[in-house]
């Protein structure tokens, strides 16, 4: 409650909202927006997490966590309040604290650029795209014990280690 004392004037316009049959690229989707509030200037999107989570999973070609801005995206589509924030609320015990983009961030354009990259994404899926693409190789593949089964040049993965162990050494 001291966090939400502490913010600017809104109120709480939905729990749980619905979206049933979104559309984003190929795909229909049914989805759920923990919350949304009504703030100065726009909706105030919410989604609750126990765990870490940190805005810079929304960002890149693939984010890690794309859920928020997918629901950006869908509510930008409706008529209604313009967007004001996206936020994680990050609930532990005897804590909660929301975490956004900075101010800095053009909020509309972030949602457009969202757009591009949650409809590529989808259209990737819907064509069957399965192509090995791991996002942070080789640190992804550092630990998988697939590698004689992997699409991807397995020896590339034992000269970064090796390149690592020379560094290691040289100190």
């Amino acid at each position: 409650m001291e966090e939400e004392k502490n913010r600017q004037l809104f109120h709480v316009e939905q729990l749980e909202r619905e979206l049933k049959d979104a559309r984003i690229g190929p795909l229909r989707l049914d989805v759920r927006i923990d919350r949304i509030d009504a703030g100065a200037e726009g909706d105030i999107l919410i989604d609750y997490k126990t765990g870490k989570a940190t805005p810079n999973e929304w960002l890149g070609d693939r984010p890690d966590a794309p859920q928020l801005p997918l629901y950006a995206v869908l509510t930008g589509e409706e008529p209604g309040a313009p967007l004001e924030a996206v936020k994680f609320a990050l609930v532990r015990a005897g804590e909660m604290k929301l975490k956004g983009l900075p101010d800095s961030v053009n909020l509309e354009e972030q949602v457009e650029s969202w757009r591009v990259v949650l409809e590529n994404l989808a259209r990737d899926f819907a064509e069957g795209d399965a192509r090995v693409n791991p996002k942070s190789y080789p640190k992804t593949c550092q630990y998988c014990a697939q590698r004689i089964l992997c699409r991807l040049d397995p020896s590339s993965l034992e000269e970064v280690e090796e390149q690592e162990a020379e560094e290691d050494e040289r100190g």
